[in-house]
């Protein structure tokens, strides 16, 4: 079940890079930078031609070379956007420098292809640079006189898109949220930009397994999507559904919409998301039991990424892989790592996420071959990937947006209720005085008795209507705390899966070292110092373990200071479920030392049967 969430999150990461890149695509086009009618045609050729669009694209740069500066920094442009769209990085940005060399940075173009060049070094991994430029590009689109609101909405959306890169959700959530508060505030009848906007909440709000949200909001872009013929939106948006239903567990709708996103998707050449719907139909197929098929699809996926230069190819190739090995169907792993390695020289670029994946499982597949030396090789890149992503990790500041943001949600509507109420009494109260004020002009003495009746009836319904509302407020609280609890149980599912990942790259190098000859196990052990070091380790684990319990030392230490710091260290490795021949690994002591060493802890947390221990430190974790 571990594993099927871990993949369902990979995946969805790729669909929310990939949307919010289409959609920068849709950025370029939107503003077409004042092209001259040759130029324009030239720039729509990328995307409705490719085949033709070089040989035009160079011809219409030859022919602007006389022209003004302005007119032919909008040719290297174009030349950038096409090196772009083709996966050229390199080449793209140094079109875009030779662009900004004919711009003074007051010019108003000047600032689309400086966003552009922050776009491409994104595509290129240099995610913090990117950032840093898409910071300068923001600053001058506040400055622009009169100012862009879509604009600016769309650069905070290519931020959101970077940050989340860096696994800084809380971060990118917010740019996305400010975003969309924005257009409502501006152009609140756009909703094909709204809905783009919404678009990207949705998928960072399934990246974080918040699928009810995620859901909701796909389904109201769809409609719009298709109203607008915004075609490779729509069946992005398509695909995303895919994993809210294999998160649902609903495998017959999730099938429909994957044929349906592929099927969409063979009127675009663009190999890459072609792969990524074939991914996620052959995972859907995998849960349905028909891996002959799944096995087709994930053929087709790796290829067509391997084509495109995806990035989204050491994710694919790592499920591909997984499938294989469930399969028994290792032959052919070799050639995989061939052909990536042959294309590929650094893999760096590729998400940190996809590299542990990838590092990990080719790591275990040359162990089962014994061929120990390419095993080492990858279970080290492997354990350094995964420190790295332990860095970058903010998803239990994510979690508490999300809290914040439900908070926030129940507080408007129990606002609303209130309203509902006061208003509903406003009305009642000043109905029933001009009835009042009527009968007495009519007949006082008569229409008292009736009139103090219908009074008594008016509060009567109040307080009907106030018990209504009073118990939509209760059922919209259990559902918050419901919502909180779920969050709080992702968090502890988050750290020990994080815990046993790391626990299982250990393990794997230390198995593979004892079967290594005694050279090569000096060697080797000499260059895993770093890595093997119980402080590299250590560190992961505190830090996450002190996110989840923040107050669990200082408890302990309180209830009992006799308690040294390495006794503190052995608790936490214990509340965490290790085995104390895993504890003895991790404090580099001999295995009956740690059995000494939980002896004597026990009797200083006053604990006669040794049996207890366990308990008694989930009493001090649970301890609100």
């Amino acid at each position: 079940m571990n594993t099927q969430k871990k993949w369902g999150k990979i995946v969805c990461r790729y669909l929310i890079v990939i949307c919010i890149w289409q959609c920068t695509s849709s950025l370029v086009k939107a503003y077409q930078f004042g092209y001259n009618p040759v130029q324009e045609e030239a720039f729509n050729a990328i995307f409705s031609k490719p085949a033709e669009a070089k040989t035009l694209i160079w011809k219409v740069f030859e022919t602007t070379k006389t022209a003004p500066d302005s007119v032919h920094a909008l040719s290297w442009n174009i030349i950038g956007v096409y090196y772009s769209v083709n996966n050229q990085y390199e080449d793209a940005l140094e079109a875009y420098k030779q662009a900004l060399k004919l711009l003074p940075e007051t010019h108003t173009k000047h600032l689309h292809i400086l966003k552009n060049s922050a776009i491409t070094k994104k595509l290129l991994g240099d995610d913090q640079d990117a950032l840093n430029l898409m910071y300068r590009v923001i600053d001058l689109a506040l400055a622009l006189q009169p100012a862009d609101p879509i604009l600016v909405v769309k650069l905070y959306g290519e931020v959101a898109s970077i940050l989340s890169n860096q696994y800084r959700y809380n971060e990118a959530i917010d740019y996305v949220i400010e975003g969309i508060e924005l257009l409502e505030l501006h152009f609140p009848e756009d909703e094909l930009n709204l809905a783009y906007q919404r678009q990207k909440l949705a998928n960072l709000y399934l990246r974080t397994k918040n699928q009810h949200f995620a859901k909701k909001m796909f389904e109201s872009v769809l409609p719009v999507f298709k109203k607008y013929e915004k075609s490779d939106a729509y069946f992005l948006s398509m695909l995303s559904m895919v994993e809210v239903c294999l998160l649902n567990e609903e495998l017959e709708k999730a099938a429909l919409y994957g044929r349906n996103a592929l099927e969409g998707f063979q009127a675009f050449d663009n190999p890459e998301w072609k792969s990524l719907a074939e991914t996620q139909l052959a995972t859907v197929y995998m849960k349905q039991g028909d891996s002959l098929y799944a096995k087709r699809l994930f053929e087709s996926a790796f290829t067509n990424s391997l084509t495109a230069r995806a990035k989204t190819l050491l994710g694919i190739t790592s499920r591909y892989l997984e499938m294989l090995t469930k399969q028994e169907q290792l032959f052919v792993f070799k050639d995989i790592e061939y052909e990536i390695n042959t294309l590929f020289s650094d893999l760096t670029t590729f998400p940190i996420n996809d590299q542990y994946l990838y590092y990990s499982i080719m790591g275990k597949l040359w162990y089962e071959q014994k061929v120990f030396e390419k095993a080492l090789f990858y279970f080290k890149n492997a354990l350094q990937a995964k420190e790295t992503m332990s860095e970058l990790t903010e998803l239990d500041a994510v979690y508490e947006v999300q809290a914040r943001y439900q908070s926030i949600i129940q507080e408007l509507e129990n606002r609303g209720l209130e309203q509902q109420i006061i208003n509903k009494n406003k009305i009642t109260k000043y109905s029933y005085s001009i009835i009042v004020l009527l009968v007495l002009i009519v007949i006082f003495l008569v229409l008292r008795a009736m009139n103090r009746k219908k009074l008594q009836d008016a509060i009567a319904i109040t307080k009907d209507q106030e018990a209504i509302i009073l118990r939509q407020k209760l059922a919209q609280k259990e559902k918050a705390d419901q919502l909180k609890e779920k969050l709080l149980a992702e968090q502890k599912r988050q750290l020990l899966t994080s815990v046993t990942e790391k626990r299982d790259i250990h393990t794997s190098i230390n198995n593979l070292l004892l079967s290594s000859d005694e050279g090569k196990r000096v060697q080797w052990k000499k260059e895993l110092e770093t890595l093997l070091g119980r402080q590299q380790f250590w560190k992961g684990i505190t830090v996450s373990f002190k996110t989840l319990y923040p107050d669990f030392e200082r408890r302990l230490h309180d209830k009992y200071p006799i308690l040294s710091v390495s006794d503190i260290d052995f608790c936490i490795l214990y509340s965490l479920k290790f085995s104390l021949k895993e504890i003895a690994s991790i404090l580099n002591i001999e295995h009956q030392s740690a059995i000494t060493k939980k002896y004597r802890i026990a009797k200083k947390l006053e604990i006669n049967n040794v049996e207890l221990f366990e308990t008694k430190l989930s009493e001090i974790t649970e301890t609100p």
